[in-house]
């Protein structure tokens, strides 16, 4: 349960990320974290990163999320497998 509620404020900060980049602020969860949200955003903005990367990434881990609820993947595997497919998403 620990690991499923980790993985879902990851792919939640990657919709707040997206929503700054989108110039859309107002759309965020986490108002409190609104600068380190925007400082995320410009970084991955220099890098080339389009928000639509980041919502590709939200459905790897939604997609995580369920193999691990539904399928009982071996956990390590399937984390390794997230950051292996998060890290190409994201370039």
């Amino acid at each position: 349960e620990g690991l499923d509620r980790a993985l879902v404020l990851v792919g939640l900060w990657l919709r707040d990320v997206a929503c700054v980049m989108d110039g859309a602020p107002d759309l965020v969860h986490a108002v409190d974290r609104l600068p380190q949200l925007q400082e995320d955003a410009a970084t991955l903005g220099e890098h080339g990163v389009h928000p639509h990367r980041l919502r590709d990434g939200v459905a790897l881990i939604d997609d995580t999320r369920s193999g691990l609820r539904e399928l009982n993947l071996n956990a390590d595997l399937a984390l390794d497998a997230l950051a292996s497919r998060l890290a190409r998403v994201l370039r």
